[in-house]
């Protein structure tokens, strides 16, 4: 029998269980894709200098844990000092004060009463008829950064994670090798342990004691343990994609408060940043006027061919079924005519457009996890212990910080101490 059995070789996962290897338990890690890292997803391209995210993509805020794992392995972390510039049909204009114009909605979101949707908070129109386009701001907002629908996410917890909440959350970076760095890291001295391309079908648990079925290739294969861990993403969790009996009591209170975003993001590869040649263009972030990809942005401070198109939320749900090859051309579309340039001289430019498609991603179910009207506690319910035998982590379980490679890993080593605390 072993220790422990890990469900997931996302970073949460990783994280978990090198911790507990270290404690010198017998832990098996089943990873249900080729690869490790999960919702990290790095892509090479030898016409581009930098590396392409196809998944998580910024460090935001403090991001300590990942931080502390880009540091032990002498991995630069590169701040993004660029600017935010409005793009509308060639008109370039630079945005100032963007966090307070978002503090001036998100500031007035009371957090004490009641909760609410982040919809039906605006439809009070606060701030008046003068903030009217900061409130449009800040819907953007919400959808892009949280991949949330305002109808259905919690108001309070959106005041909660706001930038102007701490000064030390506006910081944001990026790995210029690649996010990949983080997964592997984590995985170093662990892949005796880890089996990839094992989907785990069904766990069956009474106290101090799990047994564990796993498809690999065309058989099923079940291990015994004391003890799991399931990393895998709410998506899945919310389907149902494993099988868990008997049920999970914190499940039927925690995930009708949790919802999974969708996010539509392109990565346009060209052949030169023309976007420089505009003058004033030391832009980090454009805001466009384009419904499908309302954000773009460049991969500063790397100076790249490279743009990102981006939406979040019930824009992206609407294009969830198209393929990578219609993504790319209604990206670059969108593009030309934000740019004002013809459609001829973009596609002139234009070397390739890559894209993952997370709605549809049988592993994933959605890009990351927001917080519902409610829901405030949903992650610490969630991440609860149940028998002392089944434990829960992930990026939606990690309370505040859901929907961050940061969160996942804190996740993860949160469950590794409970783990090391029931059976020890």
């Amino acid at each position: 029998m072993l220790d422990v059995v890990v469900v997931g070789a996302g970073v949460a996962g990783l994280a978990a269980t090198r911790e507990l290897v270290r404690a010198g338990f017998s832990v098996r890690l089943f990873e249900a894709r080729e690869r490790i890292g999960g919702r990290i997803f790095t892509l090479r391209e030898d016409a581009c200098p930098v590396a392409i995210e196809l998944g998580a993509e910024f460090l935001h805020g403090e991001a300590r844990e990942t931080v502390e794992i880009a540091r032990a392995r002498n991995v630069l972390i590169s701040d993004i000092r660029g600017d935010r510039y409005s793009l509308d049909h060639g008109r370039i204009r630079r945005m100032p004060a963007f966090s307070d114009r978002l503090t001036n909605i998100l500031g007035r979101i009371d957090t004490s009463g009641p909760d609410e949707s982040f919809a039906d908070f605006l439809k009070r129109k606060p701030g008046g008829r003068k903030a009217a386009g900061d409130r449009a701001l800040a819907k953007q907002f919400v959808e892009g950064f949280h991949a949330a629908d305002p109808a259905l996410v919690s108001a309070q917890s959106v005041a909660e994670e706001s930038p102007g909440s701490d000064p030390r959350s506006e910081r944001q970076g990026r790995l210029p090798l690649g996010y990949h760095v983080i997964p592997e890291a984590l995985a170093e001295d662990l892949y005796d342990v880890i089996r990839v391309r094992a989907a785990v079908e069904r766990i069956a648990w009474q106290r101090g004691r799990v047994n564990v079925r796993v498809r690999v290739a065309r058989r099923s294969v079940e291990e015994t343990a004391r003890a799991v861990i399931v990393t895998v993403p709410l998506g899945l969790l919310k389907a149902g994609a494993i099988d868990i009996e008997p049920a999970i009591p914190s499940f039927r209170r925690a995930l009708p408060l949790l919802h999974m975003g969708s996010v539509l993001r392109v990565s346009l590869l060209f052949r030169e940043a023309f976007w420089e040649e505009r003058d004033p263009m030391c832009a980090a972030f454009l805001h466009t006027s384009d419904k499908r990809f309302p954000i773009f942005w460049t991969a500063l401070p790397n100076r790249a061919p490279l743009l990102v198109a981006w939406a979040g939320g019930p824009t992206a749900e609407q294009h969830a079924n198209t393929t990578e090859d219609e993504r790319a051309r209604a990206a670059l579309a969108a593009l030309a005519t934000q740019f004002d340039i013809s459609s001829r001289k973009m596609k002139g430019l234009f070397v390739r457009g890559v894209s993952h498609n997370w709605q549809a991603d049988p592993f994933a179910r959605g890009a990351y996890s927001y917080t519902g009207v409610g829901g405030m506690n949903a992650a610490k319910i969630l991440a609860t212990p149940t028998a002392q035998t089944v434990f829960i982590a992930g990026e939606a379980s990690a309370a505040g910080r859901n929907g961050t490679v940061d969160g996942a890993i804190a996740s993860g080593l949160r469950a590794a101490r409970q783990v090391l605390k029931a059976l020890s």
